[in-house]
């Protein structure tokens, strides 16, 4: 962990592309507003992928890759 990156602190602002590819800074995406971020290595962790693709299984009535 970076020693400026603090709970409560100010998190420094950086760019990532947007799903069109459109580069997006975090400060643009949060304009005057506050914003809470959660930075996470996946977003389904393994029992969560798994139970998320048993769910779309069942309510779609088809297979789901994991």
């Amino acid at each position: 962990m970076r020693s400026d990156i603090v709970p409560g602190g100010v998190f420094p602002d950086f760019a990532l592309p947007d799903h069109t590819d459109t580069v997006r800074s975090l400060s643009e995406v949060q304009g005057r507003d506050p914003m809470i971020l959660t930075l996470d290595w996946s977003p389904f962790h393994g029992w969560d992928r798994r139970a998320a693709a048993k769910q779309a299984e069942s309510a779609a009535g088809s297979e789901v890759a994991t």
